[in-house]
């Protein structure tokens, strides 16, 4: 009988052990999609047959495309005009997702938009702790967001063609020598040019422009996480702006019209307590990655102490069995 209880006991120990050493925590595996509108516009009659071809290029052929790219590029096809979306994106991790769309299409008597727009994807935790997405697109070469990404092309009708370019009349020259002038041989006084001080003519060089973007990620499970939290925008050791990051604004902001020379960088202000912030860098934008403090195992702490004890009570209710047996046994 005494046996059964050491047997009983010691099975109960290893169980409890082994579920001490194998409780990892377990984020879920979220899975979204975001699909890119586009409008086409189309004046004039257009012709027969005309395809609009739009492409999508991710800047990292390793970013998340819709099905049926190829080498970092998807290409859409499409013979109406109107509004359309493209086939879905499926994103399955946090991050920021960088791409080039455009318009490349051919035709003689339509003229296509080459206008390009630069995209930025931003992937983060919702509340939930599921993924949320947000698209923000710019033209190339400004730093003014639209609101829709948007082609106007033009097209005409058989058989009209540009103005023929009149050239100017030609006007014969003059046949008729003109009279020669005997040179006057006496010398012309020597006038000594006035003496005026150098100035140094001004750097005309325009001051070139960019921008910082800020965006926050969290890695938890929204129950602990705040309403808000402070980011500075720093050049150098100088604070320049304190902005509010919050569900409102989906955890971002980009600051515009900055100097090119400035040494731009931002900083999270009072970092919320048990989270920890980490920092990186993709071009201008910049993440601030909150993550949860854990420890370095990654596995629960209420259970160790609990289990801890349990475990030291069962090991010392063993010894005792076994002393008592073997003193019976004596």
């Amino acid at each position: 009988m005494k046996n059964k209880h050491v047997k009983w006991l010691t099975g109960l120990l290893a169980l409890l052990m082994i579920f001490t050493l194998t409780a990892p925590v377990v984020l879920a595996d979220d899975t979204n999609s975001f699909a890119i509108p586009v409008r086409i516009n189309t004046t004039g009659p257009v012709p027969a047959g005309v395809e609009y071809r739009i492409i999508l290029t991710a800047d990292d052929p390793a970013y998340p495309l819709p099905a049926g790219a190829e080498d970092g590029v998807y290409v859409y096809t499409t013979r109406n005009a109107g509004d359309h979306v493209l086939a879905p994106i499926e994103f399955t991790e946090v991050g920021i997702y960088t791409y080039t769309i455009e318009q490349k299409s051919n035709h003689p008597r339509c003229t296509f938009d080459k206008e390009v727009y630069e995209l930025t994807i931003y992937v983060t935790y919702n509340e939930e702790g599921g993924l949320e997405i947000r698209m923000v697109a710019y033209k190339e070469g400004s730093t003014e967001k639209v609101d829709l990404v948007e082609f106007n092309n033009r097209c005409t009708k058989p058989g009209v063609t540009e103005p023929p370019v009149t050239e100017p009349p030609v006007t014969e020259p003059d046949e008729t020598e003109p009279p020669v002038t005997e040179p006057d041989e006496t010398e012309p006084p020597v006038t000594e040019p006035p003496e005026t001080e150098e100035t140094e003519k001004p750097d005309m060089e325009p001051v070139k422009k960019t921008q910082i973007s800020v965006q926050k990620v969290w890695k938890d499970d929204g129950k602990d996480r705040p309403d808000f939290v402070n980011v500075q925008l720093m050049d150098g050791n100088r604070v320049v702006d304190t902005v509010k990051l919050s569900a409102k604004n989906h955890w971002g902001h980009t600051w515009t019209g900055l100097d090119g020379k400035g040494n731009w960088d931002v900083r999270e202000v009072n970092v919320p307590k048990g989270y920890k912030a980490t920092y990186s860098q993709e071009g201008t934008v910049i993440t601030i990655t909150n993550s949860k403090v854990l420890l370095d195992t990654g596995q629960l702490k209420w259970p160790i102490p609990i289990l801890a004890t349990l475990g030291t009570g069962l090991i010392l209710a063993g010894a005792g069995l076994l002393k008592k047996r073997n003193e019976n046994e004596a």
